[in-house]
């Protein structure tokens, strides 16, 4: 049998942070409804899937063609510490072993001072849809802990600088 292709790399050069949450913002905005079988457009007019995995595809600006899903996002992610989460940076239940779903959000920002609670966007179920909801770092997902992911070409303050020519 020949072998699957290879999943589309990410598009992205380079995108801040503030970018990232930027076109999250614009979903959460429009309030857009869950659904995995459904399709909506980014700023740019690229399609992405309306379920999790597609919305925080769509905040990293990934190869909507990619199609990325809970079970393989972790291929364009790195997995950071906790006390390394940043604006943008995700967290989820991502590449399950038993091969089921699990879930994943955009961080926006540490919601107390001892970092055990935090601010993040989300796009769930049809039941409550686009959310913007405060989480522990205990959070669980079929029994399974949530963890921080970063994805790699978020560029750094001084590349951003540099990019916008400061």
């Amino acid at each position: 049998m020949p072998a699957a292709p290879a999943k589309a790399k990410p598009t992205t050069a380079g995108i801040t942070r503030q970018q990232i949450l930027t076109r999250a913002y614009q979903w959460y905005e429009k309030d857009v409804q869950y659904s995995q079988r459904k399709y909506t457009t980014d700023a740019d007019g690229d399609m992405y899937r309306r379920d999790c995995s597609g919305f925080v595809s769509m905040a990293l600006n990934l190869d909507p063609s990619a199609k990325y899903w809970t079970g393989d996002i972790d291929e364009v992610l790195e997995p950071i510490a906790w006390d390394d989460l940043r604006p943008g940076d995700v967290v989820g239940d991502i590449a399950r072993p038993d091969g089921k779903s699990g879930h994943i959000v955009i961080f926006e920002k540490w919601a107390n001072e001892k970092r055990t609670k935090f601010v993040a966007l989300d796009l769930r179920d049809p039941k409550t849809d686009m959310g913007h909801s405060t989480w522990s770092v205990k959070t669980t997902h079929k029994k399974r802990p949530y963890k921080p992911y970063r994805y790699p070409n978020i560029l750094t303050s001084a590349e951003e600088a540099a990019r916008s020519g400061a």
